[in-house]
């Protein structure tokens, strides 16, 4: 299976690789993936009226979401779309805003696409949430409700120069502009009345979620190999750290060397080869960041900015100073006499950092191997979007 290849490439360290099983793979072969979509927003923006027109019921309808809750829902609801398959609509709690009661703030990392829902104008509630959802590498529609009301105020204000056209335009272009000053650069609007479905952008917004549904699968698939990767990442941490311990034995020994020199230049070079070795194992040294960069058409410093460690192969000061003194260690016991002490000393001066150095080195690795997957992910699945 893919996952399976998926995984083998991950644990061998070949990430272009991984991502070349996950890229090969058609869009018709995600058509059975389930997709979460979660309709996010401030309460009383009517997401529970906004998942009822989208699945065609009424709020007295069996299996409809309740529109008008006294201080809104705090749990979020599941909905299956009827027209749809394995596609649920998640209405998440209200948001908070600056006029509202304080509000939990929703867990927005177990869904796969978004809905943001906002009524009368754009605000920074919005702006939060869109914020939130493209670093978490997912995407969304941003849908402004309850536009029947802006167009019947309008009308009674303007009753001479009324025109609809022109401000459903200008609704739009809040949201948009809004939206694009926030950094989002092909915001996907509509302007909807909940009420009057076959109205304004609500059908234009149901073709097009038709349409993109295959896509939005697709990514969903995607980043559910996350999970995977740190599985596979955390067995490989504790195997190589097996082999931590006998890298450090073997330093230990080359230090108890009686020649000061060749101790420190042989646990010196045996330490910054090891750093080297397991950058690769992961798949960060250059070579394979460039490999993977070229699969997801990303620059390489992309991948590597998202690096919490990016210099853990840089033998450290420590380790210099810890081989200096094993070193200074057999010097003196040969000076005092007693070369075999000093030889002891110097492998126990080489034992203590040599192994607190490689365990972390193999640490980090393991989490900036995650964090570059992930980045990888979320190029990949930007393809077919």
């Amino acid at each position: 299976m893919a996952s399976d290849a998926f995984g083998e490439a991950v644990h061998e360290g070949d990430l272009a690789k991984a991502l070349f099983h996950v890229h090969e793979r058609p869009l018709e072969s995600f058509l059975h993936e389930p997709v979460d979509i979660a309709v996010v927003g401030e309460a009383g923006a009517g997401k529970s009226s906004f998942i009822n027109a989208l699945r065609g019921l009424r709020e007295e309808d069996e299996g409809a979401a309740e529109t008008g809750l006294v201080g809104g829902q705090q749990d979020p609801m599941p909905y299956r779309h009827p027209g749809l398959p394995l596609v649920t609509l998640w209405e998440l709690p209200g948001v908070e805003t600056p006029l509202s009661a304080p509000q939990k703030e929703p867990d927005l990392s177990h869904y796969d696409f978004f809905i943001i829902v906002g009524s009368q104008r754009f605000r920074s509630a919005h702006a939060n949430l869109a914020h939130s959802i493209e670093g978490l590498g997912r995407r969304f529609f941003f849908v402004r409700t309850k536009v029947d009301l802006d167009l019947e105020a309008s009308r009674r204000q303007r009753p001479g120069s009324f025109n609809e056209a022109e401000v459903l335009h200008r609704i739009w272009q809040d949201c948009d502009q809004g939206l694009r000053g926030e950094g989002v650069a092909q915001p996907q609007v509509f302007v909807v009345a909940n009420w009057e479905p076959n109205c304004y952008n609500f059908p234009l917004l149901q073709e097009i979620l038709k349409k993109e549904l295959p896509a939005i699968r697709r990514q969903a698939s995607l980043l559910r190999h996350l999970p995977m990767c740190s599985r596979i990442l955390d067995q490989k941490q504790s195997s190589l750290m097996w082999e931590v311990w006998k890298v450090t034995l073997l330093s230990s020994l080359l230090a108890a060397l009686p020649i000061p020199g060749l101790s420190f230049i042989c646990t010196y070079f045996l330490f910054r080869a090891q750093l080297a070795r397991y950058c690769k194992s992961f798949g960060l040294d250059e070579r394979s960041l460039a490999a993977l960069a070229w699969r997801v058409g990303q620059p390489v410093g992309e991948l590597q900015a998202v690096r919490e460690h990016p210099g853990v192969t840089r033998v450290p000061w420590l380790k210099l100073m810890a081989d200096a003194a094993s070193a200074a260690a057999i010097l003196v016991g040969r000076w005092k006499g007693f070369t075999i002490v000093g030889c002891l000393v110097s492998a126990g001066l080489a034992f203590i950092p040599t192994y607190a150095l490689l365990r972390k080195a193999v640490r980090y690795l393991a989490k900036d191997t995650q964090k570059v997957l992930h980045q990888a992910l979320k190029a990949e699945g930007k393809k077919s979007m």
